[in-house]
């Protein structure tokens, strides 16, 4: 009897571990097929798409005509270095936040655009001053409306 208590049990948790680990997998599948992360500072929160491969982070934002408001680009590489930046083609200001692989703000700067009519020898360049393993961008005073400055805690949920 003991034996048959003990067995129904522990198929009722594993039965419960099974389904727990489905809905958690279910969950991060379909952010990550939306290619989307949620990043939060000082308790503002980003909805941002994800830069992963080296053709999305190539292209960017470059093209858009507009940023809805606490929505930006997240880039993600594989290990941390100063990562550099310019607004080539791209046609909005933004905010750059450089973070750590400690999920920490290391370098914040504002980028205005670089016409496709400017050589590529005149846009600006923007390198952080420590390295970083994400860059998060942002529509233009983001960061000041927010108060975002280095030292700040990052969350991304994926």
């Amino acid at each position: 009897m003991k034996n048959k208590t003990l067995f129904t049990l522990l198929t009722t948790a594993l039965a419960a571990i099974a389904i727990l680990l489905t809905i958690l997998q279910h969950n991060y599948v379909a952010n990550a097929t939306k290619n989307l992360a949620k990043i939060t500072i000082n308790n503002h929160v980003v909805s941002a798409e994800l830069a992963i491969t080296p053709q999305q982070q190539t292209k960017g934002l470059m093209g858009r005509k507009n940023l809805p408001e606490d929505q930006g680009m997240l880039f993600v590489f594989s290990g941390e270095d100063r990562y550099a930046f310019w607004m080539k083609n791209t046609e909005i200001p933004l905010d750059m936040i450089w973070i750590d692989s400690q999920n920490k703000v290391i370098e914040v700067k504002t980028a205005q655009p670089c016409s496709e009519e400017t050589t590529e020898d005149v846009c600006k360049t923007y390198i952080p001053s420590a390295a970083a393993k994400y860059v998060l961008e942002v529509n233009a005073g983001w960061t000041q409306e927010n108060e975002v400055k280095i030292g700040d805690s990052v969350t991304i949920s994926y």
